[in-house]
């Protein structure tokens, strides 16, 4: 049995890529963005891990998925002038606005994510990540296959 693994990451603002991860006491350890993490994941289970910032649609994930972890919210925020501007067809955003403390008006808006860890098996699974100028939605697709993953974006 392989000791390293592959970890294929989208975080909030950076590309996408790929890290090595390894067992060390029975648990998968690796590092993102200088932090580290430790996984309770059994080392012959052949699911993909895949790590990503933003949240899970409704239905957006395939049979045989396993969130194996969800980080407290991270906050993202941008002025309200740099907002997409919502259409009255579309669902409601998960935006909240906060005042500045010198006006009582609002000057921001944010929006709390998460960071999850999943393990995918080959198949599509669909997440919602955001634009770090706009907050606007940006639905992705996972496509895992035996090649690795590919991140396709509603942006094109």
């Amino acid at each position: 049995m392989e000791n390293k693994r592959k970890v294929y990451h989208y975080l909030h603002e950076s590309a996408s890529g790929v890290v090595d991860g390894e067992w060390k006491n029975g648990k998968f350890c690796f590092t993102l963005s200088e932090i580290p993490y430790e996984l309770c994941i059994d080392p012959r289970d052949q699911r993909t891990i895949v790590v990503f910032d933003g949240h899970i649609p409704w239905g957006g994930l395939p049979k045989g998925d396993k969130v194996v972890y969800i980080s407290t919210p991270i906050r993202i925020e941008t002025n309200v002038q740099s907002l997409r501007k919502q259409n009255l067809t579309e669902e409601g955003s998960r935006l909240e606005f906060a005042s500045a403390a010198y006006s009582g008006k609002g000057t921001y808006a944010y929006l709390d994510i998460c960071r999850y860890a999943l393990l995918l098996p080959k198949s599509v699974a669909c997440v919602r990540k955001y634009d770090h100028k706009s907050l606007r939605p940006i639905y992705t697709l996972i496509e895992v296959n035996e090649k690795g993953v590919t991140w396709r974006t509603s942006s094109y």
